[in-house]
């Protein structure tokens, strides 16, 4: 599977590495709920970020492809 994570901020005042390390949680959060299996290797392929700006609606939009990267 790829994960996508579009990373809607109030504003520019963190730095995107440190907005993107919320990912781990996502993921580990997206196994608990048994969305996926697991979060290693043998099912994540690839991860991406996005970031944007909206003051009046920040959000994290999450897009899950499932994708064949035999």
């Amino acid at each position: 599977m790829d994960i996508h994570c579009h990373w809607v901020v109030p504003n520019r005042r963190k730095d995107p590495d440190g907005i993107s390390a919320g990912a781990k949680f996502i993921l580990d959060g997206l196994v608990k709920a048994g969305i996926l299996r697991n979060d290693g290797f043998s099912e994540v392929c690839k991860i991406t970020h996005e970031f944007s700006v909206d003051r009046r609606n920040p959000k994290i939009i999450v897009t899950i492809l499932e994708v064949d990267h035999e």
